[in-house]
């Protein structure tokens, strides 16, 4: 009860804190406006300044000052692509890519829509890389957004530049500054332009984006607000809420239909987050389809943000000496996909297969027990509820990490401790609705206009 208590007051703040802010001119480009959980950005150390107060006052200044230093290292953009950009295309989308979603024929699969660029000839994809590979080839209706690295002389010249910059920018004033000073408000500045100094944005009826509140998103939204108010401006809730879901409050730079694949999940943006109604459309999830080629369950699933290892593991080792031998499934590490590269997060999955040898006894090959263990946040909590599977919720941040039943008010929650949850659904489909239609984005897309 304590931890809802305090969920609500610490989301209380953060709202209060967002509407005080919605005035600054920068607010859409501030990296202080963007109050995600799964990182520790400077939007997560805020939120802990809010939650904590004072005592949290030198790692929040600790992380401005790395995110400033950041800057230096910022790569300069640049656009590639065959597409012709001509009134053919009704729909922009702005996405990100990895390797392993471009086909040889130069056509894109996009990870978040579950659709192939070829198969939509209306639609322009302008894609932001990840790991900052270039296909040989693409593909008519496909830009891709690219960097290029610089060197040592180049991150002190541009460190420079750059505060001066935004310090002119900012009019001098030190609040202003501080919002847009860091690495994600640049990101957010540089992407902005390069989209819209080489595409006639005008010419385009939808802008439709894999949406989390990020700072290139909002300002981009904004900026193209500018432009037309006849573009219709959309966000696809592409995974899930997250369990403090605080990047998903309404603010400028909000797009003007958000796009969600569950009625809890809309219930949530409506009455915890201050989305308008008229603002919300529930549809048939993009992402999450209902033919399944992968089994959640019997996994282990590390997050994106590994924060706090030592309680993780800690509270792991307690879970499993704490369960009755042969009463466990044999579970399967999944590592982040865009982690599989991280030595931070392979070492620790080292150390998650010493402790599973040390609990051998607990498992038991041949159980039917459908149940999959996750720590921190990840989306793969509730998509996996949502296929019938149990979850063993291990926090590392007990007021950011836990679900309570005031907000998520369809789970089940049962407390091991204070780190410790198990989860499963009273109904499925009330947080997705999974994907049944071949021509789901098309008619999404048609049913807004």
């Amino acid at each position: 009860m304590d931890t809802e208590v305090n969920q609500k007051k610490l989301l209380d703040k953060v709202k209060k804190y967002i509407n005080n802010n919605s005035s600054c001119p920068f607010s859409d480009l501030s990296s202080y406006m963007f109050l995600g959980i799964w990182d520790h950005s400077p939007g997560w150390s805020m939120i802990k300044l809010l939650e904590k107060g004072w005592i949290f006052l030198p790692k929040f200044f600790f992380i401005f000052l790395k995110s400033f230093l950041a800057t230096g290292f910022f790569k300069k953009y640049y656009l590639t692509g065959n597409a012709h950009i001509n009134s053919k295309y009704k729909t922009l989308v702005l996405s990100w890519s990895f390797k392993q979603n471009f086909e040889k024929d130069g056509s894109f699969n996009d990870r978040y829509l579950k659709e192939n660029s070829k198969n939509h000839k209306e639609i322009l994809w302008v894609l932001v890389s990840i790991d900052n590979f270039t296909p040989k080839n693409l593909k008519d209706n496909i830009l891709f957004i690219n960097k290029k690295n610089n060197g040592l002389f180049f991150y002190i010249v541009f460190l420079i530049k750059n505060f001066f910059s935004k310090l002119r920018l900012s009019k001098f004033s030190i609040k202003k500054l501080f919002h847009i000073l860091p690495n994600q408000s640049l990101q957010a500045e540089k992407l902005q332009e390069i989209i819209l100094n080489n595409i006639d944005i005008k010419n385009f009826s939808n802008i439709l984006i894999p949406y989390e509140g990020q700072p290139f998103q909002n300002l981009l939204i904004s900026k193209i607000k500018k432009i037309s108010k006849n573009i219709k401006t959309i966000g696809y809730v592409h995974a899930m809420l997250p369990s403090f879901p605080s990047n998903y409050i309404y603010r400028k730079g909000s797009p003007d239909i958000l796009l969600v694949h569950g009625v809890s999940q809309k219930e949530i943006l409506k009455n915890d987050l201050e989305w308008p109604d008229h603002k919300l459309k529930e549809i048939e999830s993009l992402r999450y389809r209902e033919e399944l080629t992968y089994d959640l369950s019997n996994k282990i699933f590390v997050p994106f943000g590994l924060f706090e290892e030592q309680i993780i593991l800690k509270k792991f080792s307690f879970f499993l000496n704490n369960s009755a031998d042969n009463s466990l499934p044999i579970f399967e590490i999944l590592n982040h996909p865009t982690k599989n590269t991280s030595i931070k997060h392979i070492n620790f999955i080292k150390k998650l297969n010493n402790i599973l040898k040390k609990n051998e006894k607990k498992f038991n090959k041949n159980s039917n027990k459908k149940m999959s263990v996750c720590f921190g946040w990840t989306a793969a909590i509730i998509e996996a509820m949502e296929r019938d599977i149990d979850i063993v919720h291990i926090c590392s941040d007990i007021v950011l990490e836990s679900f309570n039943s005031e907000m998520w008010k369809n789970f089940n929650i049962k407390k091991i401790d204070d780190y410790i949850y198990i989860y499963n659904l009273k109904t499925l489909g009330s947080y997705i609705k999974f994907g049944t239609k071949k021509n789901l984005l098309k008619e999404s897309l048609e049913d807004i206009q």
